[in-house]
């Protein structure tokens, strides 16, 4: 069966080895061109409904044969109804485990170029695209198995060799599969890997540290993650932090990420948020109020953790404080408060004599 599904595809292929040479926008000499219409309708077609749960069912039961016979009779009767099905079983099996028995096949889809073509809709008449583009999705589907074949062994890997993983991610080549092994991983499994981590760290392939805390959930390990990865991963992980930290890994974390240049801010915002109200963390936001760029980000973030005491120190900081951003800061803070003990210790900040000019005049209008 098999055999004969691959012929079809590849007699298309065949006629479509012009496409190179042809203009960009045009119409392929074996494309069918069809409209937006009969698009719309084709999966409510009783044709297209009985193909895709036959389809469906071959791929829950894992029947590679079965498959191919669905995909056959497609190909015999209808090239839409076709490349609709072949785009649909593929978005199913690239989430599915992997089937060696259909690799033969994907890789004669990912050879074989599409054939049904749809005007663009925001050029000129004659630009032609792709509806489906069968040849990239199985081309990608067969990398996503690759990827999955290769994680799994990866997997095994970990329970005699954790080393080996370690080394692996040190290349400047390493393989996504590495991040992919420490998704799927064990507890177990992990804690071999974790284990054998030199204490500092590494420059590992993206993604690797910040898998290895999501998954772990350990303060050391979104330590390494924010010191190693670059800011889209940082930032991403940021959102995954533990509900609560101790206050000593809140702060780690938070010292770490003051260095992490444009994740600074954010980075202030959700590990304040998420760490309790103890006095160290305190202490470090009222000394942030004279930095310039995170100043009023740590008023904001010292303002959610309410207390009379923290009203009084940062009134006490006012008035000896010399800078202007950090008197702004200060202020701010105040007025985030608002409570009247807080804004009484505003107001009456406008007689210290070191206030600077223009803020004593803003507080002359609150």
């Amino acid at each position: 069966m098999i055999r004969t599904l691959a012929l079809v595809i590849l007699f298309g292929a065949a006629l479509a080895l012009p496409l190179a040479a042809a203009e960009q926008g045009a119409l392929p000499s074996f494309g069918i061109l069809v409209d937006d219409a009969r698009l719309e309708a084709l999966p409510g077609t009783p044709a297209a409904r009985r193909m895709a749960r036959a389809a469906d069912d071959a791929i829950k039961a894992r029947d590679a044969g079965k498959l191919e016979g669905v995909l056959a009779r497609a190909s015999s009767q209808d090239p839409l109804l076709y490349e609709w099905l072949v785009v649909t079983v593929l978005q199913k099996l690239r989430v599915a485990a992997p089937m060696p028995k259909l690799e033969a096949l994907l890789a004669t889809l990912a050879a074989a170029p599409a054939r049904i073509y749809r005007q663009h809709p925001e050029t000129a008449a004659a630009y032609y695209i792709p509806v489906f583009e069968p040849d990239r999705m199985a081309a990608g589907t067969l990398e996503v198995w690759h990827r999955e074949k290769l994680a799994r062994e990866w997997i095994a890997r970990m329970a005699s060799d954790p080393l080996a993983l370690v080394a692996a991610a040190k290349t400047p080549d390493a393989s996504p599969a590495l991040v992919r092994a420490i998704e799927l991983a064990d507890a177990a499994a992990l804690a071999r890997l974790v284990a054998v981590l030199p204490p500092g760290g590494f420059r590992a392939a993206p993604g690797f540290w910040s898998m290895l805390a999501r998954q772990t959930h350990d303060p050391a390990m979104f330590a390494l993650a924010f010191r190693h990865e670059g800011d889209p991963e940082a930032l991403a992980l940021l959102q995954r932090m533990p509900a609560s930290l101790a206050p000593r890994d809140a702060m780690a974390q938070l010292e770490l990420l003051l260095d992490h240049g444009s994740l600074a801010s954010a980075a202030l915002s959700t590990l304040v948020a998420l760490s309790p109200d103890d006095a160290e963390t305190s202490r470090r936001l009222l000394e942030l109020m004279a930095d310039e760029e995170l100043g009023a980000t740590a008023a904001s973030a010292l303002a959610r953790k309410r207390g009379a005491k923290l009203v009084d120190a940062a009134a006490a900081q006012l008035a000896q404080s010399k800078g202007a951003t950090e008197q702004r800061n200060l202020l701010l803070y105040l007025r985030l408060v608002g409570t009247p003990s807080a804004l009484a210790s505003a107001k009456s900040a406008a007689g210290l004599p070191n206030l600077d000019p223009a803020l004593r005049e803003e507080l002359a209008t609150w």
